[in-house]
């Protein structure tokens, strides 16, 4: 019996397996179609298996083609739809911004007033009415005398402003009481913005007041009765305007203001004696409340 040498028998094992390998590759081949190789069989193809190569090439030469024109072709953007507008309110279109910002103020101020004419003639004789022959003014420094402005250009606009002063009736015995009158002011201003905080104005109008007399009892019944036996009607009062100052700018919208205004007004009055009559008038009497008026104010402006 040989005995195989043990490397020649693994040699023998290895080239079994190829061998192996190589028939179970040729089986796979025949089974599923494709011929093996002609390269590995080393013969040269047949009529089909050529035929299968043409149309091998013509199927990549066609993907080819078409990855080219796929590479070249331009591609149009689909259509932009149209975006909604929405619009926006920019500063300076509100009502607001176009007919109150800059122009509509408020303000108020505090005046004292000095009387023009105080005196005529003596008791009696020349007097204003019977013993009635001085007047003078009444303060009140309350900072009551609101107004209120609108700007139709930067330099012209319109304005009314309340207004309120008493003249007090003197004579030797102390006078038969006080002209209380108020009402409001109509008047156009002027003013130059020079661009500074210092801006000029002036006005000029008309005062339509409404009159009282506050009388004092002593003299409306006399001698303590209950019984009114003097008594003044007091007619309202229309007196023509001329004022200005000068506004000064603290900040933004708020500014201080120096004041001066001329009003020429006469209190035309009628004298009730109740003795005489009670419906008709004993005498008639004016009193001038022609005065300046000055003072300090302040001034919002939206």
């Amino acid at each position: 019996m040989t005995v195989m040498n043990p490397k020649t028998a693994n040699v023998s094992r290895v080239l079994f397996f190829f061998s192996v390998l190589f028939l179970v590759g040729n089986l796979s081949a025949q089974e599923t179609g494709f011929p093996a190789p002609a390269s590995e069989a080393g013969e040269t193809p047949t009529a089909s298996e050529r035929a299968v190569i043409e149309a091998e090439e013509q199927v990549a030469g066609e993907d080819a083609d078409i990855v080219a024109m796929e590479e070249n072709a331009t591609i149009k953007p689909a259509p932009k739809k149209p975006e909604e507008t929405i619009p926006v309110q920019r500063r300076g279109d509100s009502f607001f911004d176009k007919y109150i910002r800059d122009r509509l103020s408020i303000g108020t101020r505090v005046l004292w007033y000095s009387l023009t004419d105080t005196e005529s003639g003596e008791e009696f004789n020349g007097s204003f009415i019977g013993s009635l022959n001085r007047t003078t003014e009444e303060q009140d420094a309350a900072p009551v005398y609101f107004y209120l402005e609108y700007a139709i250009s930067p330099y012209f606009g319109v304005g009314i402003s309340y207004d309120q002063f008493k003249v007090k009736t003197l004579d030797s015995g102390g006078g038969d009481g006080t002209f209380e009158l108020d009402g409001p002011i109509i008047y156009a201003f002027g003013r130059f913005e020079n661009g500074s905080a210092f801006t000029p104005f002036g006005e000029i109008g008309l005062a339509f007041y409404g009159t009282s007399f506050d009388a004092r009892p002593e003299w409306t019944f006399s001698n303590g009765g209950t019984t009114v036996i003097n008594r003044f009607e007091p007619d309202d009062s229309t007196g023509f305007v001329i004022g200005g100052g000068l506004d000064i700018e603290i900040i933004k919208h708020l500014s201080a203001n120096i004041y001066l205004r001329y009003v020429s007004v006469d209190i035309d009055v009628d004298y009730f004696f109740s003795p005489f009559s009670t419906t008709t008038p004993l005498n008639t009497a004016t009193f001038p409340g022609d005065h300046f008026a000055y003072g300090l104010g302040l001034k919002y402006t939206f």
